[in-house]
């Protein structure tokens, strides 16, 4: 028996255009040029209308509008790719409906917009009722020049997740991270490298930061850092980066089950003993001693090591994996064949040559 799309059950087309503007946020309003059952449906399914885009449109406070009253009380997705005084009037459409606001993409030309547009939403004598509906925040600046740390952001403590691309790290803690879990950052090749201190600093401020996944170019440690680095929660750590030895030299993560690393100038001589040796002192920080008893061994599960000729056989790296009791997956960059029986307890070693954007961020 033949069905038509006309006879399908009004509840099923909506959840169908539903997933439909999460693909395509515009979604709705081309449904809704198909036909009048398709105008219906979608002007009738607030959820169809739960993602927002924004450009530079003048139109844009119009389209805004639509959104917000069609969604009802629905919680909405928000992405603006603008300049920040394109969109002036959108925004104050934003701000009297901020509550609403789940997660919010930034792309701007400069991290001055940026931090307009934020202020413009959630800044005011009422900020703190226009933020609790905020979890997730990416900010994606297409200028390379950072801005100066004066430019903070304004406060949004509600955020569980935040991104950022070529966004300065002294900027970010303004936003009052205490829910924060998730934190990704990306700094192009091409921009400034950053400072280790910050990246700690930054990190140390999340006290509830379970993944860290960081792209970035390190700049050269000019004087010792004391150790700042005590993520408690921290349960995945990814860095791609130069200068791992001193960052991972810093880091207090007791929790921590994945690591993944990738030495950006990991073809430098000595490279694997260095990393190794790294690797066995971040392990023996993660345990806990009582008098020449260990009661807390590390939680280390997955790791994984590209850029770097990894010989598993130097005693430095026989004594990492011996640290690591737990230990069910362990990847490296190799040029041989390497064998399960060298490593006591791991399930799976293998060589890993899996693509790396050069470009950071690049799709």
């Amino acid at each position: 028996m033949c069905t038509t799309v006309n006879n399908l059950p009004h509840e099923l087309l909506g959840e169908i255009f539903t997933h439909c503007s999460a693909l395509v946020p515009d979604a709705p309003l081309v449904l809704g040029q198909v036909s009048r059952l398709f105008r219906h449906i979608a002007y009738s399914t607030p959820t169809a209308w739960t993602h927002l885009r924004l450009g530079d449109s003048e139109r844009g406070s119009t389209k805004a509008a639509l959104w917000l009253t069609r969604s009802k009380a629905c919680p909405i997705n928000v992405e603006i790719r603008t300049d920040a005084s394109s969109s002036v009037q959108a925004v104050e459409v934003l701000r009297e409906h901020a509550r609403r606001i789940e997660t919010l993409g930034l792309h701007t030309d400069t991290q001055v917009q940026a931090r307009e547009v934020l202020a413009a939403v959630y800044g005011g004598e009422e900020e703190e009722e226009h933020h609790t509906g905020l979890r997730s925040l990416r900010i994606c600046v297409a200028s390379n020049a950072l801005a100066p740390e004066i430019l903070a952001f304004p406060p949004i403590p509600s955020i569980t997740h935040l991104e950022t691309t070529n966004v300065a790290l002294g900027t970010l803690q303004a936003l009052d991270l205490a829910c924060l879990e998730n934190l990704r950052i990306i700094q192009p090749l091409v921009s400034d490298p950053v400072a280790t201190e910050d990246v700690l600093e930054l990190a140390s401020a999340a006290p509830r930061l379970q993944t860290l996944h960081v792209e970035a170019r390190i700049a050269d440690p000019r004087k010792p850092i004391p150790e700042t680095g005590f993520l408690g929660q921290l349960t995945e750590l990814d860095l791609r980066t130069n200068n791992l030895v001193p960052l991972l030299d810093q880091l207090i993560v007791p929790s921590l089950h994945t690591l993944r690393l990738r030495d950006l100038d990991g073809g430098r001589a000595g490279a694997s003993t260095e990393m190794g040796a790294a690797l066995d002192r971040m392990l023996l920080r993660m345990e806990s001693e009582e008098g020449d008893v260990i009661t807390r061994h590390n939680e280390l599960r997955v790791v994984e090591l590209a850029g770097v000729h990894v010989d598993l056989g130097d005693q430095v790296w026989k004594r990492c994996t011996e640290r690591m009791k737990r230990l069910e997956k362990l990847l490296v960059n190799v040029s041989e064949q390497v064998e399960t029986e060298e490593v006591p307890k791991v399930e799976e070693v293998r060589e890993v040559r899996a693509g790396f954007s050069f470009g950071f961020g690049a799709k």
